[in-house]
């Protein structure tokens, strides 16, 4: 989207350059200041906007064979402490062992919830975990679960 306002502002500069080439320094800067409101209302505000309604939506996961099976061990907690009802949730899974950076998940590790969650509210549910897991050999319950790539959809 930046892009495509950035190119706008040139083609205006060019056109009005053209135009009014003896008035080019006064143009120029009313062009500078138009195009950093510009940005500043259609792509400032609603990013800074974006970025308070993700942090207010918090995905929880954690091994949980106490609450969740054998099959479906991975137990998510999705809450919804925006103003916005919540329509759906997409995320990627991390798995860490302890003392190691590298991400064991696998790459088929993209999770989503299309639980409708109001204001307020919170919900559990269990998951499996990712088909190319690759610690077969170690113990779930020792690994670290980080939820990564959280995208959010909220109702209009």
């Amino acid at each position: 989207m930046g892009w495509l306002f950035g190119i706008i502002c040139l083609i205006g500069f060019i056109i009005l350059f053209i135009r009014f080439p003896k008035q080019i320094i006064l143009i120029c800067g009313l062009l500078i200041l138009l195009c950093i409101i510009l940005w500043y209302k259609y792509i400032t505000i609603p990013d800074q906007t974006r970025e308070m309604m993700n942090k207010s939506i918090s995905v929880n996961i954690s091994y949980n064979i106490s609450k969740c099976n054998h099959e479906y061990p991975l137990l998510v907690t999705i809450k919804n402490n925006s103003p916005k009802t919540l329509t759906k949730v997409e995320w990627h899974l991390n798995i860490y062992m302890p003392g190691y950076s590298t991400d064991i998940a696998g790459w088929q590790n993209e999770y989503s919830s299309d639980k409708i969650l109001k204001p307020g509210e919170m919900r559990s549910s269990c998951y499996k975990l990712p088909l190319n897991f690759s610690a077969k050999n170690q113990d779930p319950s020792s690994l670290k679960y980080e939820v990564s790539n959280k995208y959010f959809y909220f109702q209009n």
